[in-house]
């Protein structure tokens, strides 16, 4: 048995000697259970079934997910889309910045909430790229300026290693936000 998942995709495929299963990679585990995926297959594809297999390519292959006719095969429509990881994050952010807006200091300037908004917004912006930057190998986070730090989480423990760290990435900064928040 083979196990083939990927980010690309929605699904988690599981190539048996028989069939390939698809499972919804987006879906939490049932309320109450101590499984930590969901144990029911949305589709189930006998490999000596040469149809079953074209219906496969044609919901699940690449043509479909790229062009994102996927979401409206009969597999992609069974998938609730809020689930994405994607979705999750976008949630994640904005509890992040509005927490981070209540912490603004009550100021008599009518402007204060929304340039704590906009430090808000560009600080995570930078937080999220600096990140990706990582994540993609554009920059490395193992050879950093000595006093930042030899971990990510290091780098962002003080506002101060966080300024820093932007600083040291600043070639790859997006411009708007550069010049609000230590750049």
């Amino acid at each position: 048995m083979r196990l083939h998942g990927t980010l690309a995709k929605p699904l988690f495929y599981v190539v048996a000697p028989t069939a390939i299963y698809l499972y919804d990679c987006y879906a939490s585990p049932p309320a109450g259970s101590s499984q930590s995926v969901p144990m029911h297959a949305l589709a189930k594809f006998d490999i000596g079934s040469e149809d079953r297999i074209q219906a496969l390519t044609a919901a699940c292959g690449r043509t479909a997910t790229e062009s994102g006719a996927f979401w409206s095969s009969s597999v992609g429509k069974r998938i609730d889309r809020q689930h994405r990881v994607d979705q999750q994050l976008l949630r994640e952010v904005m509890a992040l910045g509005r927490h981070l807006i209540e912490l603004t200091p009550p100021s008599t300037s009518p402007d204060s909430q929304e340039l704590a908004r906009t430090m808000v917004q560009c600080l995570i912006g930078r937080c999220i790229f600096t990140w990706y930057l990582i994540d993609r190998d554009l920059a490395d986070p193992r050879s950093p300026p000595a006093d930042l730090g030899p971990s990510l989480s290091d780098m962002f423990a003080t506002p101060r290693q966080a300024l820093d760290l932007f600083e040291d990435l600043h070639c790859f900064s997006p411009g708007p936000c550069r010049a609000g928040i230590g750049g």
